[in-house]
Order: C-alpha cells, then structure tokens, then sequence
C-alpha cells in the first residue's frame, strides 16, 4: 500500500505539466499590483473619498424647501418656504472639522501606500531588517521604499 502510493506519487510530479499561468514577478510588479488591487489600498482609497464627500457636503449651503398644505379653515391653501440660514461660526467649525478628516484620511492612506510593499507582498522580513531595532531609520528600510516614520 505504501509503496504504491509513493510510486503514484512520484509519478504525479515527475509527470504534471509546469503551469503556464505561473510567471517570475519582481517585487516592483507584486507591490503595484498589490496597490491596485490590494485590500489595505482599497480601504485607503474608499476612505479617503469618503472623507472628501464629507468635505463637500460640509461645504455645501443647505437647499430651500417649499411645502403647500391644505385646511378646512380659511384660506385654505398655504405655502410654507423655509430657508436655512447657517451661523457663520457655525459652518466655519463644520467645514473645519471636515478639512482635518479629510487631510488625516489622506496622511493615512500616504503612509499606508509602502506598508503595503512591506506587509502584502513581503510577509518575511529580510535578516538585515529583522535585527535592527524598529524604530530607527535602517538600509533595508530605503531597500523597501519604507520612511521611518512609526514606531510599529
């Protein structure tokens, strides 16, 4: 039984075919495709949309409204308008707040771009790496594209 199926086995890959699909990838072409379509860069990406969404309609003045309505009492059609006014202290503070999301979902998103380098394509880090202490600048961190900029 054993030997059997060590020789089914050994035949198995003497014999499979070399798969056509699998092609040598430099690391440059793993962390672009990595960017594009890579889970922590969508993530980035989404967020920082959502936050420049935000930004607009803070930004935005808020839209008139017309309402007509029937009674039994005279006159028995009325038309209600309503226009918003924003406080100026108001609105600036909201579109402030907005702003500041805005930029820190963009700082994130621009340091999360050479984490994903780092941590979608290469899941080992080099020995060189390894034995450096983490939050100083090291050669293999200019090897990967990575600034020293977090202390992980």
């Amino acid at each position: 039984m054993r030997v059997s199926s060590l020789v089914v086995g050994l035949v198995a890959v003497t014999t499979a075919p070399r798969v056509a699909a699998q092609q040598p990838v430099t690391r440059a072409e793993a962390v672009a495709a990595a960017l594009a379509r890579g889970a922590r860069a969508a993530f980035g990406r989404a967020d920082t949309a959502r936050a420049a969404g935000v930004l607009r309609a803070a930004r935005a003045f808020p839209n008139p409204s017309l309402a007509a309505t029937y009674t039994k009492d005279v006159p028995h059609y009325h038309y209600i308008a309503d226009l918003a006014l924003d406080l100026p202290w108001l609105r600036s503070a909201r579109i402030g707040a907005a702003a500041s999301a805005r930029d820190a979902a963009r700082y994130g998103f621009a340091f999360e771009r050479p984490r994903v380098g780092g941590v979608d394509v290469e899941p080992q880090r080099t020995p060189g790496c390894r034995a450096a202490p983490r939050a100083t600048p090291t050669a293999c961190s200019a090897w990967r594209g990575c600034a020293a900029r977090s202390v992980t």
